[in-house]
C-alpha cells in the first residue's frame, strides 16, 4: 500500500516539480503584464519568459543573465504553456480567452528561433467543441518529444451568476462536479513541424478524473479515482491501449467526495 501511494506522487510531482525548477522572474522587471510570466531555462545563459499581456495578445521574450531582454515578440493568443521542443522554442496558446469563460478549446502552437525570436511555425494543433472549458496539458521532457492532451470537462463555458446564500454552496458544488467531470479526452503527438504524428482517445472511466503526467519516455499516466480507489493507468508511448493500471485503496474526506 505504501508503495503504490509513493508511486503516486512520485508519478504526478512532476506537474509541480517543473514548475519549482523554473526561474523565478520579478513582475515588476516587465511592464504591463497580464499575468506572471512562464518561463524556462535555455542555457546557461538564457531564460525564455512567456506573459500575456492581456486577453488577446501574449510576448516571448529571451532574457540574458544580467536580467537584459535579448528579444522579444508579439504574438495572437493567451499564452499557456512555454518549453524547449527540439533545439526550438515551444509556444501554446489559446486563440480566445476571457476571465468569465477562459479559455476555449481552439489551440495553436508556435515554434520559435531561440537565436533570434523568429517564428518558424504557426499552426492550429487542436480545435473542438466550444461549449465546455477544456484543460489542455503539454509535455516535451527535456524537449525530445511533444505531447498534448486535452480533457473536456462538463462544465459550461458560458457566465456563471452566483446565487445568495445556500443557493450559493449548492451552485459551487455542482460546478466542482461538472468541472471534474470528463467528457472527452485526446491525446496527441507532434513532430518538430507541429504535425501530428499519433493520435488516440484515453479509455474514460465512470470515476472521477484526478491528473495525468507523462515520463521521459513519452508514456503517458492518467489518475482516476473510482468508489474509494485510485487507479493508475499507464499508456506507453504509441499505443492506444492501457499497458498496466494501479489500484489503490484510499480513504477521501466525505466533504471532498461529496464534491466528486
Amino acid at each position: 500500500m505504501k508503495k503504490i501511494l509513493v508511486f503516486c506522487l512520485l508519478a504526478f510531482s512532476s506537474l509541480f516539480v517543473s514548475a519549482q525548477d523554473n526561474p523565478v522572474l520579478s513582475k515588476d522587471f516587465y511592464k504591463g503584464i497580464r499575468s506572471v510570466p512562464l518561463t524556462f531555462v535555455l542555457n546557461d545563459h538564457i531564460n525564455i519568459m512567456g506573459l500575456n499581456l492581456d486577453d488577446e495578445n501574449f510576448d516571448i521574450a529571451s532574457v540574458n543573465d544580467q536580467m537584459q531582454i535579448v528579444w522579444k515578440i508579439t504574438l495572437k493568443g493567451y499564452i499557456l504553456s512555454t518549453a524547449r521542443f527540439k533545439d526550438k522554442i515551444l509556444a501554446v496558446a489559446c486563440t480566445n480567452f476571457s476571465m468569465s469563460k477562459r479559455n476555449n478549446n481552439t489551440y495553436k502552437g508556435y515554434l520559435i528561433d531561440p537565436s533570434n525570436g523568429k517564428v518558424l511555425v504557426e499552426k492550429i494543433i487542436f480545435d473542438g467543441p466550444q461549449d465546455n472549458l477544456t484543460f489542455p496539458y503539454v509535455f516535451t521532457a527535456d524537449g525530445d518529444f511533444f505531447k498534448f492532451a486535452v480533457r473536456q470537462s462538463g462544465f459550461a463555458r458560458k457566465m456563471h451568476v452566483a446565487m445568495p446564500g445556500m443557493f450559493s454552496l449548492i451552485s459551487a458544488n455542482s460546478y466542482i462536479k461538472e468541472i471534474h467531470e470528463t467528457k472527452d479526452l485526446d491525446v496527441i503527438d507532434f513532430n518538430d513541424k507541429l504535425e501530428p504524428i499519433y493520435k488516440f482517445k484515453p479509455v474514460i472511466t465512470e470515476g472521477t478524473f484526478l491528473g495525468l503526467t507523462c515520463n521521459n519516455h513519452n508514456d503517458l499516466f492518467i489518475d482516476w479515482y473510482n468508489n474509494g480507489k485510485m487507479d493508475i493507468v499507464k499508456y506507453e508511448a504509441g499505443k492506444d491501449k492501457p499497458s498496466r493500471k494501479i489500484t489503490s485503496n484510499v480513504v477521501v474526506d466525505k466533504d471532498i467526495l461529496d464534491n466528486f
